[in-house]
């Protein structure tokens, strides 16, 4: 397998192989099954300005649209090598979000990677697969869902969040999660977690005007694209691999990051995951 040499000043090189390992695998078997699939959010923007990861990225986004998603969930168990693991809140009761992820679940693997490249992983070996959803295509309609949605968020931050770990505006909307939560005393997370999902499939991705991809964060449902974003793709090179992007990148990207070409100031360019704990959702 070919890839690419760049200035490498982060030693990132040990953890880019890894992932690009997973990704490799989950590629492999979602072109088996003729399920649709992308590079996503920073890994998209690194393929087109640096054709490949971003000097200072340390993980690797992949988007499918929420029908692809299911399919993939259903086999995944039986098509991934048996070192990989796809994770969600359902398998793993830890897991705060409602996305999944790919983890590499071999703990030797991650402690040669963590010392070649002289830190700790906190969340392992993993990528993380996003999902896009349809939403509603009316303003009021699309006001209703915001707030649906916002309540929820509120909710899942009061069942995997401890108070004194969140910080500013946060600690209001965990409080309006103690609040809704009364309402379901005994509801486990992955239980509100199952309800959320039912609710970001509530509008068809196959039929909606407009589609978005959650991210479970405070933010409203303003960075939407038109589906036909995600009808086709292009074929990309990065880290020497053909990947693909979805065919309407430049409307996706440019709503989610502005001008995506221009790199941020030196200040910014840093790792995104520099918490000092391991996730516990691959440890076992």
């Amino acid at each position: 397998m070919t890839r690419m040499d760049k200035i490498d000043q982060l030693n990132m090189r040990p953890i880019w192989d890894a992932l690009l390992d997973v990704y490799v695998e989950f590629a492999r078997v979602c072109d088996k099954n003729c399920l649709r699939y992308y590079l996503g959010e920073g890994s998209a923007i690194g393929a087109l300005r640096h054709k490949g990861f971003i000097p200072w990225d340390d993980d690797l986004d992949v988007i499918m649209p929420r029908p692809d998603y299911e399919r993939f969930r259903k086999i995944c168990d039986k098509e991934l090598p048996d070192h990989l693991k796809f994770v969600n809140y359902e398998n793993a009761p830890e897991f705060q979000y409602t996305f999944g992820k790919i983890q590499d679940i071999r703990r030797n693997k991650v402690l040669e990677v963590e010392s070649a490249h002289g830190a700790m992983l906190p969340g392992g070996i993993y990528i993380d697969i996003l999902v896009v959803d349809g939403v509603p295509s009316g303003t009021f309609a699309r006001h209703i869902y915001n707030i649906r949605r916002l309540l929820f968020v509120c909710q899942q931050r009061f069942r995997t969040y401890k108070f004194a770990d969140i910080q500013g505006h946060g600690k209001l909307f965990w409080l309006v999660g103690a609040l809704l939560s009364m309402a379901h005393p005994f509801e486990s997370w992955q239980k509100l977690a199952g309800r959320f999902e039912e609710f970001m499939k509530s509008v068809p991705f196959e039929t909606a005007e407009n589609t978005w991809r959650d991210s479970a964060t405070y933010k409203t449902v303003r960075l939407t694209y038109p589906r036909t974003v995600w009808e086709g793709h292009v074929n990309v090179e990065f880290e020497g691999l053909t990947v693909p992007l979805p065919e309407g990148y430049d409307i996706y990207l440019r709503a989610q990051y502005g001008d995506y070409m221009i790199p941020p100031p030196a200040v910014k360019r840093k790792t995104s995951h520099q918490y000092d704990w391991r996730c516990p959702w691959w440890l076992g």
